[in-house]
């Protein structure tokens, strides 16, 4: 049995739940994910998978959250699709607001993403990056850039302050400002934001790009993670030979008791919200 097929039956009931319904959309990540569950959580579950041996809590939990918040940030990119097709959204502030709150909410989702698979990598049983403050983050960005654009992204929508300027054509006028002056030696590469739109139909265009382009980075970042996870497990230990394990040329699982002993001992465009002043985007 193939690692997705083995989530997608003996994952946990959200793990199962995404395996059935957004394969279209998140196959990509779910391949490198499956193999990593499969390698290194499936077998130190307890029960019926809802808890792992302790050893293994923080690694297989930032994992797994990892996988949530890339569904979660694929439901409000659906939302902002769905709101960009209504039509003026200018003139109606509750839908304006629903559409901010989807895209704050969507770039929350994938740079909180960001911060989990760097905790995967710290809190593997043998990571060189345990104890070091952000060590398994910095590895992250280093490995791929667009994982740095999406947690810079995510530093941005926090501290952005929205500036209400003017109604032209009947369409709200913003300007989004990050911090302020007298901070700006200080603020994260590329926090700028540049990018205008005057329509509903380009901020669902951005959005479309912007979710493709995501979706194949996050894949080839959770391959890099597979990767470096397998480096960590190659070294050999008392408590456990990983690399047994992972040169076979099928998926063996190690034995309950085995793993549990083993788990205890790029500038790219800023996102939409950007309004400039007078003639400037309604978004």
């Amino acid at each position: 049995m193939d690692s997705i097929k083995l989530l997608g039956t003996s994952g946990d009931p959200m793990e199962r739940a995404i395996v059935e319904g957004s394969m279209e959309e998140l196959g990509g990540i779910l391949s490198p994910y499956a193999d990593i569950w499969a390698r290194y959580v499936f077998s130190t579950r307890l029960g019926t998978g809802e808890f792992v041996k302790d050893g293994c809590v923080d690694f297989a939990s930032s994992h797994y959250t990892a996988l949530i918040r890339a569904h979660n940030a694929l439901g409000f990119y659906n939302q902002i699709k769905s709101l960009c097709e209504v039509g003026d959204l200018g003139s109606d502030g509750m839908l304006l607001l629903e559409l901010q709150a989807n895209i704050s909410a969507y770039w929350w989702a994938l740079g909180a993403l960001v911060d989990n698979l760097g905790q995967t990598l710290e809190n593997f049983p043998g990571s060189t990056a345990v104890g070091l403050q952000d060590a398994g983050l910095k590895l992250l960005k280093a490995e791929n850039a667009h994982m740095k654009y999406l947690y810079e992204r995510r530093t941005q929508l926090i501290h952005s302050r929205i500036v209400p300027i003017t109604v032209h054509a009947d369409r709200a006028v913003f300007d989004y400002r990050y911090l302020d002056g007298k901070r700006r030696e200080v603020l994260p590469a590329s926090t700028e934001w540049k990018t205008e739109f005057t329509t509903p139909g380009e901020v669902g265009i951005f959005y479309s790009e912007r979710w493709v382009e995501t979706k194949r980075e996050l894949a080839n970042a959770w391959h890099a993670v597979r990767r470096i996870l397998d480096s960590y497990a190659s070294r050999k230990t008392d408590a456990m030979n990983w690399q047994k394990i992972v040169e076979q040329p099928r998926i063996v699982y190690p034995s309950f008791m085995t793993a549990s002993s083993a788990c205890a001992s790029v500038t790219l465009p800023a996102p939409s919200g950007t309004g400039r002043p007078p003639g400037g985007s309604p978004f």
